[in-house]
């Protein structure tokens, strides 16, 4: 698998389609790696006609594990209680230097700019490449994601905790369990996500890396970062907003939200739809994704 490597943090890619076809960067949520993104997903966009760019974010899967430049791991309990300040909860890195590593990986392969499409965390990236990076989006989606990290209290609770809750152990099939348990919680009453979302990929994903502290450093990130609704008025970047509406996670009302704040933004509500990518709705999905991008006029 290929990589590059920026201030000693190394960043694993992988890429599909043409290279001489419009570059799709997906960035993916909290904890997740690049081979959790719908194979069906990823074959709708390049049979559309453009290059997609997967990585695995740093602290997850086969990019930088920080382990060993972080004493601290943050507690993950308490950051969802909103205590980012607490001294346990010091983080190495901010969302805004998981931004850099998105913008390198478009230098390393010589990417003026791409579209942009982001889920959960990734899109609360996408949101600062737009924010701080804007000639190097041609577009952004956003898809299940917020622009303030919703409190505790703005979540189903019981529903969700699975998602934020550690395995027993460190075995494989104790870690896979538990990876299922948090994608069937999140994905809401009408899909399986076990069975035809994200959670399908756990055992895959927790046999090619796990790193709970990298979790806890990745949800310190998005807890430290604040509220970007102002800075989202600001930003001209043709945008596409795509949520579900029974999240038990991320509310819809976050989706709503960002739509509202960015001067022409589409807000595209998914019915029965959670916080999962169910393989029933992907082509639903990729249809107004390929819409908005095709919308767009680049010059490269």
């Amino acid at each position: 698998m290929p990589a590059f490597e920026r201030h000693g943090i190394r960043i694993h890619f992988e890429q599909y389609g043409a290279r001489a076809d419009v570059p799709v960067v997906l960035i993916h949520g909290l904890g997740c790696q690049l081979i959790e993104w719908p194979p069906s997903l990823i074959d709708a966009l390049t049979a559309g006609g453009y290059r997609v760019i997967t990585f695995d974010n740093r602290d997850a899967g086969l990019s930088s594990h920080l382990d060993d430049l972080d004493a601290i791991t943050p507690d993950v309990m308490e950051l969802l209680d909103g205590d980012s300040d607490s001294p346990h909860n010091k983080s190495l890195y901010g969302l805004s230097d998981m931004t850099s590593d998105a913008v390198a990986l478009l230098d390393y392969l010589g990417q003026s700019g791409a579209h942009i499409v982001g889920l959960s965390m990734g899109g609360a990236i996408a949101q600062r490449i737009a924010i701080e990076h804007a000639p190097r989006c041609f577009s952004m989606t956003c898809l299940m994601t917020f622009a303030n990290s919703p409190a505790r209290e703005e979540m189903d609770a019981d529903t969700v905790m699975p998602f934020f809750a550690a395995a027993p152990s460190n075995d494989l099939d104790s870690l896979a369990l538990q990876r299922r348990a948090g994608w069937d919680a999140v994905a809401g009453a009408h899909f399986v996500s076990s069975e035809c979302g994200m959670g399908r990929f756990a055992k895959e994903a927790v046999t090619r890396a796990s790193n709970r502290n990298g979790f806890a450093r990745q949800l310190h990130a998005i807890r430290a970062d604040g509220d970007r609704t102002e800075l989202l008025r600001t930003v001209d970047v043709p945008t596409l907003v795509i949520h579900g509406e029974v999240d038990p996670l991320v509310p819809i009302s976050s989706g709503e939200a960002i739509a509202n704040a960015m001067k022409g933004a589409e807000f595209e509500p998914i019915g029965h739809m959670g916080h999962d990518l169910p393989e029933p709705l992907v082509p639903s999905l990729a249809e107004h994704m390929l819409a908005h991008m095709d919308s767009i006029e680049v010059e490269r």
